[in-house]
């Protein structure tokens, strides 16, 4: 965490602040959050930041190999299968959505 955001962060937060987050948050959707929205963002330092979109990276390159193609065919069942998808799980999917998203 960058600890001078952070600490920024907490001198400026009021609870008015918060009330104007979540109606931004509940009004520029679709769907208002149906849940507890945190107050507190995540503050990732840029050597963290690198760190973590390296690491998805590298996971998603080994997600994207023949070889995990045919152990990942293994670990489901044929009916749960879909001939239209592609080889990559929905986990790695979102793992690769993170490190590009990051990357921008």
């Amino acid at each position: 965490m960058h600890p001078e955001l952070r600490a920024q962060f907490n001198a400026a937060f009021t609870q008015e602040r918060y009330a104007a987050f979540l109606r931004c948050v509940n009004e520029g959707t679709r769907w208002p959050a149906d849940f507890r929205v945190a107050e507190t963002p995540i503050f990732l330092t840029r050597e963290f930041t690198e760190e973590a979109v390296y690491a998805a990276n590298k996971i998603a390159a080994q997600t994207q190999t023949p070889e995990f193609a045919r152990h990942a065919a293994s670990a489901f069942r044929r009916a749960w299968r879909c001939l239209a998808k592609r080889h990559i799980p929905n986990s790695s999917s979102r793992i690769w959505g993170f490190a590009r998203r990051m990357a921008v």
